[in-house]
């Protein structure tokens, strides 16, 4: 391939720095470039500085599979300075967008390095090589998951579970992301989410929750509260089943947000409840649709919705239930 000086240069840059850094497949991937290169014009000033640095990176060729693999975590300041340089120079080969991928594997970029084989994958589709194959066949997404789980990253896990499953994984991955769902999802949620409802006598809404998730625990005995909503609480809900929705897209939500649309607007919060019948209409039309004709009139009548401490007193206990 024929590169003008100041691209060799560059390559040269980055073949010493991987070298320093212990990366010594990505060195290598950095010579071939190098080594296999002609100069457009190699009597100007790049190209006379090109030829010197080809000449250096030959005195490396015969030695340069000695030197030892560095397997260790890279620091992030060189994973940033790699990312950064990759934005800016996309690999050129299929051995420079291996190495890479290989190196940001190491680093625990896990997106970083999925890209980088697909860039390598693109380039040679008929690769052998174990990472290439498994990006392939969605095994290489199914182990970037458990790394990401292992480290209770869970949204990254069910990303990478939901791609492998896309390849053809479907076994394992409907399995790991059911998992997720019983052991970061429900578990996580109902316990809390009946304590709140209950605590703060949201009547309609626990009755939602034990319908919704079948719930065999009495909570009959808990008394609706005339306590408006306040600030914290909405917040609260809002950002609780957002998140719910993350880990189950399936699950029909829509009882939850119908119910919370129904308490606000028994206190004449119209707008926070208008909110929520519509977040409730992407999941049940009907029942939402209702709350929105009855609650659209009234928007410029809404109360003005208040602060926790406002309502409960600086020091009830109440208030620590919204922390998240």
């Amino acid at each position: 391939m024929e590169l003008e000086g100041k691209s060799i240069i560059q390559y040269y840059n980055r073949f010493v720095m991987a070298k320093n850094q212990g990366h010594i497949k990505l060195a290598q991937a950095f010579m071939k470039i190098i080594l296999g290169a002609t100069l457009e014009d190699p009597t100007s000033e790049d190209g006379v500085k090109a030829l010197e640095k080809i000449s250096q990176v030959k005195s490396f060729e015969s030695t340069i599979k000695s030197f030892p693999e560095n397997k260790n975590t890279p620091p992030d300041e060189e994973v940033k300075e790699w990312v950064d340089y990759i934005w800016n120079n996309p690999p050129y080969t299929f051995e420079i967008a291996l190495a890479l991928g290989r190196y940001f594997q190491n680093a625990h970029n896990y997106r970083q390095s999925y890209e980088m084989f697909s860039a390598a994958s693109d380039i040679n589709v008929e690769s052998e090589e174990f990472e290439i194959q498994c990006l392939h066949n969605g095994h290489l997404a199914l182990e970037f998951g458990r790394r990401a789980e292992a480290k209770d990253d869970i949204l990254e896990a069910i990303h990478w579970y939901e791609t492998s499953f896309d390849l053809g994984q479907r076994i394992e991955a409907s399995s790991l992301l059911e998992a997720i769902r019983q052991n970061h999802g429900l578990n996580r949620y109902l316990k809390r989410w009946l304590e709140v409802a209950s605590k703060t006598g949201r009547v309609p809404l626990l009755q939602a929750i034990v319908r919704e998730f079948v719930v065999v625990q009495d909570y009959s005995h808990v008394e609706a509260s005339n306590v408006p909503v306040c600030y914290e609480e909405f917040d609260f809900w809002i950002n609780e089943l957002e998140d719910y929705n993350k880990f189950d897209q399936g699950k029909c939500l829509c009882d939850l947000y119908n119910a919370l649309g129904k308490i606000l607007e028994e206190f004449k919060l119209y707008n926070a409840a208008l909110k929520m019948f519509k977040n409730g209409i992407f999941h049940s039309a009907i029942e939402a649709r209702a709350g929105i004709h009855r609650v659209l009139p009234l928007k410029s009548k809404s109360a003005f919705m208040r602060d926790g401490e406002y309502l409960y007193g600086e020091n009830n206990e109440i208030l620590e239930l919204w922390k998240r």
